[in-house]
């Protein structure tokens, strides 16, 4: 129904007046009045002819185009000033809008960007003294005209085509701008070659250059609810698509040229809607962001958004030799759309031009080749290559156009022999009966068969061979067509098989020979990683012609009825809203209908003539709702209704219980209402609420909801409302009549309708009267629910258009021809063969479109007498009331008292069957309350002993921690004296170094004297010194030798009177001192050893008494260079931190995050540094000594410290990330750390790469994540650093950090993601951890799994909308006493960055730490 608004009706608003200015207009950016004027002026001398040749030339120059221009205006006229206007132009199917003052036009760069039409209506609006008043005519279609009109004469100033506007925007609300509006428009101009050459081309001479320019259009009007007129009627322009009338072809044109402008306007439709929405007083400023992300999404950036699709236009051209002997090409006749009649033995030029028509616009690099074969499904062996001839673009590069010659004659076309034979004519008449037997997949295999079989035709197949740019392959495109080959008479004639071709060919006008094709294409995986996105390549999953489409629909549907025809049998009904009918509509169905609707649509009243013959062939889905409406006479008044209606809606129905339960009965196959509580329904409910209270005498029949599906099915609930009350209450469809109470119109249906099958099928009248087959027990749902509860919706809806235009007796002839199509069957059936045929079978019989069809007709030929109805009608009465006057008024009353007393015992029965039903019913109520009483006792029981266990295991673990504690403060005593024992053996090595160096000094000297003492003796006494004094040689320099030799030392010791006594009494001192600290070293070791073991065992007590986890204790004893080192560790690791190193956020991490990681949004850097100085604060509240580092440009990723070192008992190993360009982070860190005491480990194996972001300590372990910043090297250099701790190693999917999945939140428990990577991580690590006994508290999503456990506290993500079930399941598995913080990561997120990245955790040495202090 078109709901415009009539021209007169607008015409009589009075909006307000903008005040009158003298008419100058202004321009923007920087142009005055007179470069308007004269922009004004070159666009009014352009041609309308030109003009509407640029817009519709979609098709090649060779296929003929009906401009359709009529509407424009094309006499100009000169005013005063020297602007063009034009004649009055026709203003049909168009809405005037008076007082519009028109601010002026600017050139854009940007034609859909809201910025600069917002930018350039503040510039316009400033300069609102140039303005001038227009009248603003806007059509009511896509294919019309927008016009500014003269206010004062009417006369066109300017207009704009529908197709030629872009994008409609009104200025921001609550702003000076919240009364202007504006459009965008384009329009194509002619550069000269004087143009061309200033502007750097160097272009031949003579040679013209087109260019597209963008201008938007601003107005201005103070009244807001014209503004809000104005922009819904440009909507509705958008939307709609209504064809020309004056001629066939420009009907067809006009729907092609409808589709392009439905093309080219989808996002502009949008655009305005969701400007309309902000004028609507409940509307907010979402509206504006909701609408510019819709139409951002509607633009395909990729191949792989969505189909694409192709048309390609085929021609043959044979060769032809004039009088003169000039050789010359023409295109072959066609006497049938897709049949070429070619001539036998001639050269031919085959044509083919490809032109894209929506989706990602992609780019043909060439022709790889073009093929011909003979038939269709043929192989690729079958086809025959081409002389290829020409290919390349079009001249406005619209269409990509190959030409390739075909000689049949020649040797390699010698196997096309179907393609150059004369076409058989005897054969068809045998063949036609040989494809009656046939089934369709016979005929679809045999190629040459179903030529013949369709009408002495072969079929013909093209192939094209394309290189598109993106796929790597080349893309074929199959072009199916029909052929027949004639032969030539001596003059050269063809001569024709069939009379027609020759006489009716030349006046033929077929449309181009066209093939539209759909593309789907999916990104093809590519060889290597380090490919960029420009090289990215696709691969063709679906390239399919609609031709071929249509085949394999044909070839399912036919599948369908085969199996459907074999289920026949089945005792099953036909559910209700079976049936699917397709939208598809031939074009001259669709031409003929548009003029139909064109004339009916000036004339309600009044039906245009041929209607009836197109609604017996069927009304086009598409158009029904429209045209049903039209046919009842439910147009006007519709406001009246509608209040009407939402009135009705605020009322109570007393048919409440019987409407809800008849909503899930009524269509349950259909998918508008099978969802329960779903659109569907909800409308069902209402539109049969609100007649129930609107009729109360016919309140609500359980028939009726099926003809009101019928109705929503095609209109909305209003619409519908409005046609279901045409149908009860005009008198020549008064359904009303027939649900009324008592339902005695439907018994004169009934009789009525036995009359007609006495005089129409008298035989089968004879057979329903044997076997007493009343009416009503068949027809009653017929004619309560218009066919509409049994039948498939096919036949339903064609029911309902003959119903509606010729009223109830349609419904008769539907009815005979029923019975007159299932006559035979009934004829042979018993009563009850009978009931179950009009039940299941006979609906069944009618799911195929071509049997509905020919009901359809039958009925239409059935002579339904009206005089004779009313005589049946009449003789009905007459009957009833002998009846009634026949009966004595005693029999009467005995009558009505028999059927009361009936009444009487049937109510009792069903009384005392309740009242049996409610006995039960109690008696099962109590045996369930009182199982239930037991089941509670016994739960109640259990509830008490499980009380009693916890206690008890609450007190077993206390004690287990006082043991617990008691064995920690031992192993502390026992590590202290530990302590002082290795500090006294360090003390007394110091001493014995000491003795060692003063021993060798008085060797020295003893040396020196005993030299001098020789050099005074003489030879003898010096040869008896050097015996003597040899052996001296020999004694150890360390006081720590075992044994000596006494007697030895006896004779040395009088040689060395010069020796100190003292030093040597005291050396031996030092000796035994030595040996008996040793000892007490070796008693302790082994005391500790006792401890730790029994501390383990305390420890696994505690864990299967499922109690909270304890601490152990790990000692460690290593030996290097026989000096024995002991390091205490306490374990597993409390996760107490002192410091933390930090830095701030450079503003290059946007661009660099860019480039190097594949983000999705860009992030925000004053929101991220904002973000990051929250996370600083936190750090320092919770007692960590935070080291910030200022930004460093130069360090784009400087913000994730984590990724530069690993730190775990005052050792650092310093990582080397993935990107090389972090070197000079790692060194900071370095210097850092070491200045901080730590001790510091490099990774030597120069292959080694690792982030700390991979490396995960649990107190216990290492998990190192294999990513692609970490590889194995690099988990072997966590490993050789730290060799007290297993080193588990985990391989993370898809390259990411393993600490964006897991992180550890307290002792043994760990908090990981619920993705699929993040459960792949969990199997590993619980197949390949040395421990067991992890906690796991697995959240919904990933981002909420990283944590950090500091000192105690729990930092993470706010619980907002996103995350809000993942915190409350973190906070609850942890306690909800535990401390917690969150912190915000949303900008960081973007760049995958964690809560754990930025800072990087250690703990200082004491004596660092002592010496700040």
């Amino acid at each position: 129904m078109d709901n415009s608004t009539s021209l007169s009706s607008l015409n009589s608003i009075d909006f307000i007046l903008i005040g009158k200015e003298p008419p100058h207009l202004k321009i923007a950016a920087g142009g005055g009045s007179a470069d308007l004027e004269n922009n004004m002026a070159e666009i009014l001398n352009e041609s309308p002819v030109q003009t509407t040749s640029n817009d519709t030339n979609f098709i090649p120059e060779s296929i003929p185009i009906s401009n359709n221009g009529e509407n424009l205006a094309k006499t100009p006229i000169k005013n005063d000033i020297g602007l063009t206007k034009m004649h009055r132009p026709d203003l049909t199917n168009s809405i005037l809008f008076h007082r519009v003052t028109y601010l002026g036009s600017a050139s854009v760069n940007a034609p859909r960007s809201e910025d600069e039409l917002n930018r350039n209506m503040a510039i316009l609006n400033e300069q609102s003294k140039m303005s001038i008043e227009v009248t603003l005519c806007v059509p009511d279609n896509s294919n019309g005209v927008v016009r500014l009109l003269d206010p004062q004469t009417e006369l066109e100033i300017t207009c704009y085509r529908i197709s030629q506007i872009l994008f409609c925007a009104r200025g921001p609300t609550n702003t000076p701008l919240a009364h202007c509006w504006a459009f965008t428009t384009s329009r194509i101009t002619t550069l000269t070659n004087v143009q061309s050459q200033s502007n750097g081309n160097n272009s031949e001479t003579g040679q013209t250059q087109h260019e597209l320019l963008y201008q938007c259009q601003v107005f201005r009007c103070d009244n807001q609810e014209a503004i809000y007129k104005i922009l819904t009627s440009f909507a509705n322009a958008f939307q709609r698509t209504t064809p020309s009338t004056t001629s066939q072809t420009s009907v067809k044109v006009n729907q092609q040229f409808a589709l392009i402008s439905r093309r080219t306007t989808s996002l502009i439709g949008q655009a305005i809607q969701a400007t309309v929405a902000q004028l609507q007083p409940q509307s907010s400023n979402t509206s504006q962001s909701s609408s510019s992300s819709n139409n951002q999404q509607q633009i395909l950036q990729k191949p792989t958004d969505g189909p694409i699709k192709f048309r390609s236009y085929f021609d043959i051209k044979e060769e032809t030799v004039d009088s003169k002997g000039n050789i010359s090409f023409t295109s072959v006749p066609r006497p049938e759309k897709n049949v070429f009649r070619l001539r036998k033995d001639v050269r031919k030029n085959v044509t083919v031009a490809l032109q894209h028509i929506r989706g990602f616009p992609l780019n043909i690099e060439r022709c790889f080749g073009m093929l011909l074969a003979q038939g269709r499904n043929v192989r690729a062996c079958d086809m025959q290559l081409l002389d290829l001839e020409s290919m390349g673009k079009s001249e406005d590069n619209r269409y990509y156009m190959v030409h390739g010659n075909w000689d049949p004659s020649a040797r390699g076309f010698n196997e096309l022999i179907h393609l150059n034979e004369e076409t058989p004519k005897g054969i068809v008449k045998i063949f036609k009966q040989i494809s009656e037997r046939l089934p369709p997949a016979i005929l679809e295999a045999n190629i040459f068969l179903s030529g013949f079989l369709l009408g002495a035709r072969v079929f013909l197949t093209i192939a094209l061979d394309l290189v598109i740019s993106g796929i790597p392959e080349p893309v074929r495109f199959l072009i199916e067509a029909k052929a027949r080959v004639c032969l030539l008479n001596s003059k050269g004639d063809i001569l024709s098989q069939d009379i027609s071709d020759t006489i009716w060919s030349p006046f033929k006008k077929l449309s181009p020979f066209t093939e539209e094709f759909d593309m789907i294409l999916k990104e093809a995986t590519s060889k290597s990683s380090s490919s960029s996105r420009q090289d990215d390549t696709y691969e063709v999953v679906l390239l399919e012609s609609n031709s071929e489409a249509e085949r394999r629909a044909k070839l399912r549907q036919s599948a369908a009825v085969a199996t459907t025809a074999a289920e026949e049998d089945d005792d099953e009904p036909m559910v209700s809203g079976f049936g699917h009918v397709s939208k598809e509509c031939d074009e001259e169905v669709l031409g003929n209908w548009s003029d139909i609707l064109s004339k009916w649509r000036k004339n309600y009243a009044e039906r245009p003539r041929g209607l009836q013959a197109l609604v017996r062939r069927g009304i086009p889905e598409a158009l029904r709702g429209e045209v049903w409406q039209l046919l009842a006479g439910s147009v006007g008044e519709e406001n009246e209704m509608i209040n009407t209606y939402r009135l009705l809606l605020t009322k109570e129905s007393a048919s409440e219980r019987v409407i809800v339960n008849d909503l899930n009965r009524t269509f349950p196959a259909h998918e508008y209402f099978k969802e329960e509580g779903g659109i569907g329904q909800e409308a069902l409910y209402k539109l049969s609420r609100a007649y129930s209270v609107r009729d109360e005498e016919v309140g609500y029949c359980q028939g009726l909801s099926f003809v009101i599906a019928s109705l929503l099915i095609h209109m909305p609930e209003e619409q519908a409302f409005m046609l279901l009350c045409k149908l009860m209450e005009d008198p020549k469809y008064l359904l009303r009549e027939m649900y009324k109470a008592n339902f005695e119109n439907l018994q004169v249906r009934f009789h009525q309708l036995t009359c007609l099958i006495q005089d129409n099928l008298p035989d089968l009248y004879g057979h329903f009267d044997d076997l007493k087959v009343e009416c009503h027990m068949y027809a009653s749902q017929w004619f309560l629910t218009l066919f509409t509860a049994k039948f498939p919706l096919y036949l339903v809806f064609r029911v309902m258009d003959i119903f509606l235009y010729d009223g109830f007796n349609a419904l008769f002839g539907v009815a005979l021809a029923l019975l007159k199509f299932s006559q035979k069957d009934l004829l042979s059936l018993d009563f009850e063969g009978i009931m179950r045929f009009f039940r299941v079978n006979l609906p069944k019989k009618y799911r195929c479109e071509d049997h509905a069809d020919e009901l359809i007709q039958t009925a239409c030929s059935m002579k339904i007498n009206v005089k004779k109805l009313k005589r049946y009608e009449k003789d009905y009465f007459m009957r009833r009331a002998e009846e009634e006057q026949g009966e004595l008024p005693l029999q009467r009353l005995e009558a009505d008292n028999k059927r009361l007393t009936e009444t009487c015992m049937r109510s009792e029965l069903e009384n005392e069957m309740l009242a049996l039903e409610l006995v039960n019913d109690r008696v099962r109520l109590k045996s369930n309350l009182d199982q239930a009483d037991e089941r509670i006792e016994k739960l109640t029981r259990e509830l008490q002993a499980t009380r009693s266990i916890v206690k008890e295991s609450e007190q077993h673990t206390f004690r287990l921690n006082e043991e617990l504690e008691n064995i920690r403060d031992a192993f502390r005593r026992t590590c202290d004296e530990l302590q002082q024992t290795q500090k006294i053996v360090t003390e007394y090595k110091q001493i014995c170094t000491q003795l060692n160096d003063q021993l060798d000094k008085q060797k020295e000297k003893y040396n020196n004297k005993i030299e001098a003492i020789q050099n005074l003796c003489c030879d003898s006494c010096k040869t008896s010194m050097r015996a003597k004094m040899s052996p001296l040689t020999s004694i150890a320099s360390t006081p720590e030798r075992e044994g000596m030799n006494d007697d030895y030392n006896d004779d040395i010791l009088p040689t060395l009177s010069s020796m100190s006594s003292s030093i040597t009494d005291r050396l031996h001192q030092v000796e035994i001192e030595l040996a008996e600290k040793k000892l007490a070293l070796t008693e302790a070791l082994c005391k500790n050893q006792e401890l730790a073991h029994q501390l383990r065992h305390s420890t696994s007590a505690a864990s299967d008494s499922d109690t909270n986890s304890v601490n152990s204790v790990r000692s460690i004893n290593s030996n290097n260079n026989n000096n024995s080192t002991i390091i205490m560790l306490t374990y597993p690791f409390d996760f107490h931190f002192t410091s933390a190193i930090v830095s701030r956020v450079p503003a290059s991490l946007k661009d660099a995050a860019i480039c190097q990681r594949e983000i999705r949004e860009v992030i925000n850097i004053e929101k991220a540094r904002r973000q990051h100085q929250d996370y600083i604060a936190v750090l320092r509240k919770l007692g960590l000594d935070v080291i910030e580092l200022p930004a460093d440009e130069s360090l784009p990723e400087g913000v994730f410290v984590e990724d530069t070192a690993v730190t775990c008992d005052g050792i650092a190993l310093i990582c080397r990330p993935g990107l090389p360009g972090r070197i000079k982070e790692v060194d900071i860190i370095r210097t850092i750390l070491k200045r901080e005491g730590l001790s510091i480990i490099d990774i030597k194996d120069p292959l080694a790469t690792i982030d700390g972001g991979d490396v995960l300590f649990t107190g216990r372990e290492f998990f190192v994540g294999l990513s692609k910043t970490t590889n194995l090297a690099g988990a072997k250099a966590v490993a050789s650093a730290f060799p007290e701790y297993p080193v588990t190693l985990i391989r993370v999917k898809k390259g990411a950090h393993l600490k964006n999945f897991v992180s550890m939140v307290g002792v043994d428990t760990m908090a990981i993601g619920g993705s699929d990577i993040a459960k792949d991580l969990l199997r590993q690590m619980e197949e390949m951890s040395e421990y067991k006994f992890y906690k796991i508290i697995t959240l919904r999503d990933d981002a909420t799994a990283n944590c950090l456990w500091i000192n105690g506290s729990i930092l993470h993500l706010p619980a907002d909308h996103r995350y809000e079930e993942s915190i409350r399941t973190l906070i609850n598995r942890l306690g909800s006493t535990l401390s917690h913080s969150e912190l915000l990561n949303n900008e960081f997120a973007k760049i995958d960055c964690v809560l754990s990245n930025r800072c990087l955790l250690f703990n200082r040495s004491k004596e660092h730490h002592n010496s700040d202090r």
